[in-house]
């Protein structure tokens, strides 16, 4: 072998030592070319807002604000970078990306008419027509005529689902979150009993299988990792986390812990911790945007304050006298004020009161909590955690595999679980 030819074999192992290199310290940062999150109710306000958080930051070359993930906790954690997300989804409604964008951000945080590059940013999101079968009143008023035509029966719908989702998905990594509306409270039997029987009564278009457990179940029968942001009931049953652990993919959930009810978990444990008796809770909710509308319908209105009232006595451990109103005001928008008052006694039995108002834009503290679940649900995928993620409970009014809903212990269970997967 000549000198050149020497030459030329050690430059062509160095680049392929290199490039294997790179390759391994970029999995290990948990760096990837393309991560694809699927959304549920794409054109909806949190959907618009967290992707338009995450364009305005990729643009401008700045790191996306308000992440628990960003915290000193997750240091030595490889996350996924925000800058390799791209974004699609499924909506029932008429409108385009970039005017939904305009309307979930009702304050003009993002001055999104002004800006031509976020908008084109949020009209090159894939959308597929979303699914209204067995939606109920409510999800079938915000969908458009074509939207509630669009499958006959549950077997079609799986059929359309899957094969934009795979679509979509290509050979890339992906996620699938669940932003949608709130669907009505449904009552589950032996369709959800098992992943045969789930099956069997698809085929047979039984009318208690939901929008909102058809694209969990696409998701998860196609190995896509499955977040639940909504209090509806998607993947929270047999069937479901059956098929979650078949396929090896984690799945999280449910409603996301805000505002209101974040500030009662926080208060319960002072008040556990001090041993005062709680003896009444009166709280009450106005906003005036789409997720408000759709609460407006009774049957969608039940499933949301089932979520919200069970917190007290899974904190406090009893439970006291306790009511949750919400109430849908237009002029809100996206603006929502929880006023709640609170009856508790002490010493000697003396009765005293606390009252507090929240003033919060609902889908601005709804998006890093998204962001930080999907880094935190693919992290858990690739360290081969599989099934219901209860140290996710942190980020959930009612977090699935887990009664515990006290932030200080749910905070101890994420470190210690961060702790272990070092």
């Amino acid at each position: 072998m000549t000198e050149l030819e020497l030459l030329l074999n050690y430059n062509q192992l160095l680049a392929s030592s290199f490039f294997i290199t790179f390759c391994a310290l970029s999995e290990a940062k948990g760096m990837a070319n393309k991560m694809k999150i699927c959304i549920i109710g794409v054109k909806g306000g949190i959907s618009t807002v967290t992707m338009t958080g995450i364009f305005k930051s990729k643009i401008n070359g700045t790191q996306v604000d308000a992440l628990l993930t960003n915290t000193e906790l997750f240091k030595d954690i490889p996350l996924i970078d925000t800058n390799s997300f791209e974004f699609g989804g499924f909506d029932v409604r008429a409108e385009g990306m970039v005017e939904s964008a305009i309307i979930g951000d009702q304050n003009d945080i993002f001055h999104i008419q002004y800006d031509k590059e976020v908008q084109k940013c949020l009209s090159e999101v894939q959308v597929f027509k979303g699914v209204c079968i067995n939606g109920g009143t409510a999800i079938e008023d915000i969908g458009t005529s074509e939207s509630r035509k669009n499958c006959n029966n549950l077997a079609e719908a799986v059929d359309h689902i899957k094969k934009e989702l795979l679509a979509f998905k290509g050979n890339d990594d992906c996620i699938m979150v669940n932003l949608a509306s709130t669907e009505a409270t449904i009552r589950m039997n032996e369709n959800h009993s098992s992943i045969d029987n789930f099956r069997r009564a698809i085929e047979l278009n039984e009318c208690n299988i939901t929008p909102g457990q058809l694209y969990a179940y696409c998701a998860i029968d196609e190995g896509i990792p499955y977040i639940n942001f909504t209090p509806s009931i998607c993947a929270d049953f047999p069937a479901l986390e059956e098929l979650a652990l078949e396929r090896k993919v984690p799945i999280a959930g449910k409603d996301g812990k805000t505002g209101e009810t974040l500030l009662k978990t926080v208060l319960s444990e002072l008040f556990r911790v001090r041993n005062l008796n709680v003896e009444m809770w009166y709280g009450t909710n106005i906003l005036g945007n789409l997720d408000g509308k759709v609460l407006d319908y009774g049957d969608n209105k039940e499933t949301k304050i089932a979520s919200k009232k069970q917190v007290l006595q899974k904190c406090l451990g009893y439970s006291p006298d306790c009511k949750v109103r919400i109430d849908y005001m237009k002029p809100m928008g996206d603006n929502k004020v929880a006023w709640d008052y609170i009856l508790f006694s002490g010493f000697g039995g003396a009765k005293m009161n606390m009252t507090f108002t929240w003033q919060g834009i609902d889908s601005f503290l709804a998006a890093p909590l998204v962001i930080d679940l999907i880094r935190l649900t693919q992290y858990a995928w690739k360290k081969e955690s599989y099934g219901t993620q209860s140290q996710f409970s942190l980020f959930f009014k009612t977090p699935l595999g887990t009664d515990v809903n006290m932030t200080s212990d749910q905070y101890r269970i994420l470190k210690d679980w961060l702790e272990s997967t070092k």
